[in-house]
């Protein structure tokens, strides 16, 4: 697998509060855009993306990817938002700070995507949980029970 990235300050900004980062080896991407017109949004989208290739890293003696070894996208979603959290406590300039997040994580078989918004929502696709609703034609067959979450 071969990742490759970038992120753009773009024409309004005057500060890239975005942050990106993967581990081809453990099957995982992950990007986070700090939340403008809130303190220290880059610190905290440094911060998500540290966090999750921290996870990602960790005892991979097996060289099997993340997913594989049983990660869960939706638990470091909330260990990152954790972090993050501490670090404002222990720092007060910190206080507010806040950015998205989107992660991918792969294995042989599989992909898991997950995300946070700025209003705080988290969305795991095919998987634990969804807390936001597809509009596609795919969710409106699921809708009317012509297919089941199972089915392609």
């Amino acid at each position: 697998m071969i990742i490759a990235g970038q992120t753009h300050i773009g024409s309004v900004r005057v500060r890239n509060e975005d942050a990106i980062g993967w581990d081809e080896a453990a099957g995982v991407a992950v990007i986070a855009d700090g939340m403008g017109g809130h303190p220290a949004g880059d610190v905290a989208s440094r911060l998500a993306v540290a966090t999750v290739l921290e996870a990602a890293r960790e005892s991979n003696s097996n060289n099997r990817s993340w997913l594989a070894r049983g990660g869960d996208p939706a638990q470091l979603i909330h260990n990152v938002h954790q972090t993050i959290l501490s670090q404002a406590e222990h720092e007060p300039r910190y206080t507010g700070m806040g950015t998205t997040l989107v992660l991918a994580a792969v294995d042989e078989r599989r992909i898991a995507i997950a995300h946070v918004v700025t209003h705080g929502l988290i969305a795991y696709t095919r998987a634990v949980f969804s807390a936001h609703r597809d509009h596609n034609l795919a969710q409106e067959a699921l809708d009317q029970a012509w297919i089941t979450p199972e089915q392609p």
